[in-house]
């Protein structure tokens, strides 16, 4: 009897002990891959993924948009016809440019960063409609106009009454201009601009 309850207990233990080594795994578990020398790999990864935060995404960077003829040019005028387009442009003159003889609406809305690199826009010649002239209609308050020169005439005879040559109403900004031609009109006129708010 005593032999049997010595047997059922060495049996016990046994079991007990092979329960207990069951649970606990062959190799070592690494929150981080090693490499053979023992030096974690990927930490800096798997530190991301630990906090939980992707790479933070830049911005886009402005587009680029270089006239250097008068077709060009008129493209410009053409995209900008889209009140958003401008926003995130910075246009270079690369030359001067000539508009002699060239019917075209002004400029209506420009947003961006307009860059003349001291290069003139000359033959501008506008008579047409609208309450507001120049050969920027509007530059909205993110606008950037300089370094630019602008020869020409703006002459109207209605009731317009934000008249300027490089620009009607301002919001934005306007450094470096220069203007050299006629501007005229019956109430508001201004040289270079009309309206700077």
């Amino acid at each position: 009897m005593k032999r049997k309850t010595i047997f059922i207990k060495v049996i016990s233990v046994g079991l007990a002990f092979a329960l207990a080594c069951a649970g606990v795994p062959a190799e070592p578990v690494n929150a981080v891959p090693q490499n053979q020398e023992g030096e974690q790999d990927g930490g800096e990864e798997s530190m991301e993924a630990a906090d939980g935060g992707a790479e933070e995404t830049e911005a886009p960077a402005p587009q680029v948009i270089e006239i250097e003829t008068s077709g060009d040019f008129l493209d410009f005028v053409k995209n900008c016809s889209l009140d958003a387009w401008s926003f995130d442009k910075q246009v270079f003159l690369t030359a001067d440019i000539d508009l002699s003889g060239i019917v075209f609406e002004p400029v209506p809305v420009f947003t961006g960063s307009f860059n003349g690199k001291n290069h003139t826009i000359s033959g501008f010649r506008y008579g047409g409609d609208g309450y507001v002239a120049g050969l920027f209609r509007y530059i909205g308050k993110d606008g950037l106009i300089e370094n630019l020169k602008l020869e020409g005439e703006v002459i109207t005879t209605d009731e317009k009454e934000c008249i300027g040559s490089l620009c009607g109403v301002n919001y934005g900004t306007i450094k470096n201009c220069s203007f050299q031609g006629t501007v005229s009109g019956k109430t508001t006129v201004g040289g270079l601009l009309r309206v700077n708010d």
